[in-house]
């Protein structure tokens, strides 16, 4: 009710930058909720607002959340479509936050297609842990190579991945994250592998 009046008053005020970004923060809580039909169509009223004015960071902002979206509802390729146009924005703008966000959605949207493209999953996580962990959000890259990991056949590439994983959640401090990994994945954690060893382009 509160981002319905906010939208209200700041559309009547012909502010149209904090009008969408209220239709976001309200898509947002849609989708959090599991309204995702709701929360489509308010990122896709923001997504209007933003081209009108310009605004290519709440562009993508918005793609990235009806990508989220659709692949929620089981749309994969619209949501991979969705993310691919948000990677490209984030990129043009220089986003790297946005830009591992988008590569982790093309990732798992990837991993859910399954066969062929599970290797091309792996990729895209990865590309996605070596820009949060050049942005210093460890957790984030510790989860990333651990999902790339999770998508790599067992074998040498598994273990520098996994290794890479371990690595990053050490230095969250995740400690229950790193044991589950390497439980999982059979990982041996005297393998050491530092950011920068063989990580895709």
């Amino acid at each position: 009710r509160s981002y319905m009046l906010v939208i209200s008053l700041r559309h009547r005020a012909g502010n149209r930058h904090g009008e969408a970004d209220a239709l976001s923060g309200l898509a947002l809580s849609a989708r959090q909720s599991g309204r995702v039909g709701e929360a489509e169509t308010r990122y896709t009223e923001a997504l209007t607002i933003y081209r009108q004015i310009g605004n290519r960071h709440g562009e993508a902002n918005a793609l990235w959340g009806l990508a989220q979206s659709a692949r929620l509802s089981g749309r994969v390729g619209e949501a991979e479509t969705r993310h691919t146009e948000a990677l490209t924005i984030y990129r043009q703008i220089g986003n790297r936050h946005g830009e591992a966000n988008a590569l982790l959605g093309l990732g798992e949207c990837a991993r859910d297609i399954g066969g062929v493209q599970v290797e091309q999953a792996a990729g895209s996580f990865e590309r996605a842990g070596v820009i949060y962990g050049e942005i210093a959000m460890a957790a984030q890259a510790g989860q990333a190579y651990a999902d790339a990991a999770r998508c790599t056949a067992a074998g040498p590439g598994r273990d520098r991945v996994g290794a890479l994983a371990l690595h990053w959640f050490e230095r969250a401090g995740r400690s229950s994250a790193r044991q589950a990994l390497i439980a999982e994945l059979d990982l041996d954690p005297n393998v050491i592998a530092l950011p920068g060893d063989s990580t895709p382009g």
